[in-house]
């Protein structure tokens, strides 16, 4: 604590002294996401990505201080968070118990850590007094009530020799990570995040589309300065401006699976018998087109529309039912639709 002491000194002393300089020039701000895929990337379904985010926030021209970021909010718009339910979720960081070094944080949460990170700091808001040690350690937070995942941010400084507890989450294409007030209401000018990086113990927790052949992102950064009692004064927004990259989703296909079909009610001898039929489509694009089809000894068919991917659904259709009455005949129902493949699956039933 005594070289922070002597340094906050030697600060005021030097503030006092360049206090002619540049007054009331505006700072600016600059986003950068890089989204690389682990493997193919398709339109509707969403597969793992590398994601690493950086924000930057440069003093206006002359400035020898800059004020601390209180919120930093990304515009993801088709990435998504995805915690491993077999991931524990950290819960012994936190706000009020934050105060500890990387290693520390990680030997709380030993098999929750999800992605690593980076930041710089302007001790006491000087331009002059740049520490760049601060690391991040990104946790597994658990997950939003719409199944999104929550990131458990940790950040400590040696230099400080202070940590801080952040959580962010990805919601509605919005990541919002508010940063407490540091030391000395110190100020952030820049920070990256990498997921998974090096550290992360799950692949895929960040998962996207391409939609369009182009993704799309930006930041609103928050500027303000905040007492010891957490009130926030002289607020600023910035805006960074769009960045694009380029990306190649493809069409995927429907992948089918009839897994259930029952029937409803009595079913007689040659004549429509009514059936349910549940279909599941875990493929990696809408099934279109779908049809069933009675096969075995039921016959007809009928048209039930699309199936997005993931979704299962139950159908109720009408088929004819060929055999003797009192005899046990087995009813199959096909699915198939325009860009997927044909499931089958079948029931016996005793006709009436």
């Amino acid at each position: 604590m005594k070289k922070l002491f002597a340094l906050l000194i030697g600060m005021t002393a030097m503030f006092s002294l360049s206090a002619a300089g540049v007054a009331g020039a505006a700072p600016s701000a600059t986003s950068n996401t890089g989204v690389t895929p682990q493997g193919t990337i398709y339109k509707e379904v969403p597969k793992g990505v590398d994601l690493s985010l950086n924000v930057e926030v440069m003093p206006g021209p002359g400035e020898t201080t800059l004020k601390p970021m209180i919120n930093a909010t990304t515009q993801l718009p088709e990435l998504s968070f995805n915690p491993d339910p077999k991931m524990p979720v950290c819960t012994e960081i936190t706000e009020a118990n934050s105060n500890f070094p990387p290693a520390t944080a990680i030997s709380m949460c030993p098999n929750s850590v999800i992605g690593e990170g980076v930041s710089d700091l302007y001790l006491a808001q000087q331009v002059a007094a740049l520490i760049t040690d601060p690391v991040i350690t990104v946790f597994n937070g658990g997950a939003n009530n719409q199944g999104g995942g929550i990131m458990a941010i940790h950040a400590y400084s040696a230099f400080t020799n202070h940590g801080i507890f952040m959580s962010g989450e990805l919601k509605n294409g919005e990541l919002s990570v508010d940063i407490p007030r540091l030391t000395a209401d110190s100020s952030v000018p820049s920070y990256t995040y990498d997921i998974p990086g090096v550290a992360g113990q799950t692949k895929d927790y960040v998962q996207a589309t391409c939609k369009t052949g182009t993704w799309t992102t930006s930041a609103e950064i928050t500027l303000g300065k905040r007492n010891e009692q957490g009130q926030v004064s002289d607020e600023e927004v910035l805006d960074t401006p769009e960045q694009n990259q380029a990306c190649t989703g493809a069409a995927g296909k429907g992948k089918l699976k009839v897994t259930k079909v029952k029937a409803k009610g009595k079913v007689k001898a040659n004549k429509k018998g009514t059936f349910k039929v549940t279909v599941k489509n875990s493929g990696t694009a809408t099934a279109k087109k779908v049809k069933l089809t009675g096969k075995g000894a039921a016959s007809g068919s009928s048209g039930v529309g699309n199936l997005a991917p993931g979704k299962t659904k139950t159908y109720t259709k009408k088929f004819k039912v060929k055999g003797k009455k009192g005899k046990k005949v087995t009813v199959k129902v096909q699915a198939k639709g325009s860009n997927s493949n044909a499931s089958t699956g079948k029931t016996k039933v005793k006709l009436k």
